[in-house]
């Protein structure tokens, strides 16, 4: 069982997009629940009601998701509400310290961290990547996530490793005390740019 208590970055979608995809998930349920008849669904073609279905569970699980990352790697799972619903079934996929870097910065954040990344159609499922095979298509996109500054400070006060790439290791450096500056002299910017 993981500590929590330790150090760690939830990672979700950013604050409006969760919103959104909450108030969506809500009137869906209402709309499919109030003003459609599922029963009545079911008798005009079995497939509306499993569609209907499909889209709310999608807008729910992306309202909910979250990766948490701490110093063992990163794990997807579910939180409702403020709190941090631990996951005991899925394990922490690890880190690749020999492929960790950050490619691009705000607005679109691309980055190379663990042992297998999730990439979605076209660029297959889990995969291993190595220093010398590293497309921008095998890159996790941050660009829709919340507490990515958060992360690349974590990154550099956590996980710093002698198998980091030189160059990449100056580079989480210099982007963890750029945001750290940010954070500590204009905290309502860091807090739009980290959130909204």
């Amino acid at each position: 069982m993981h500590d929590f208590t330790e150090k760690h970055v939830v990672l979700s979608l950013r604050l409006g997009l969760r919103l959104f995809n909450g108030a969506v998930f809500l009137y869906g349920f209402y709309f499919f629940s109030e003003v459609l008849n599922i029963v009545e669904l079911f008798h005009s073609h079995w497939f509306l009601p499993i569609a209907a279905l499909a889209c709310m569970s999608f807008f729910f699980f992306s309202a909910c998701s979250i990766y948490v990352v701490t110093k063992d790697g990163i794990r997807w799972q579910l939180m409702f509400g403020p709190a941090l619903s631990p996951s005991n079934k899925r394990e922490f996929t690890p880190w690749n310290y020999e492929i960790l870097q950050v490619r691009a910065i705000f607005p679109f954040y691309y980055m190379y961290a663990f042992l297998r990344q999730d990439n979605p159609y076209p660029y297959g499922g889990d995969i291993d990547l190595s220093p010398k095979n590293l497309p921008y298509g095998r890159s996790i996109p941050f660009y829709f996530c919340r507490n990515f500054l958060d992360l690349i400070i974590f990154i550099d006060e956590n996980i710093m490793c002698d198998k980091v790439n030189p160059k990449s290791r100056a580079r989480f450096r210099e982007l963890a005390d750029k945001y750290r500056r940010l954070k500590n002299n204009h905290p309502a910017i860091y807090w739009i740019l980290n959130n909204v």
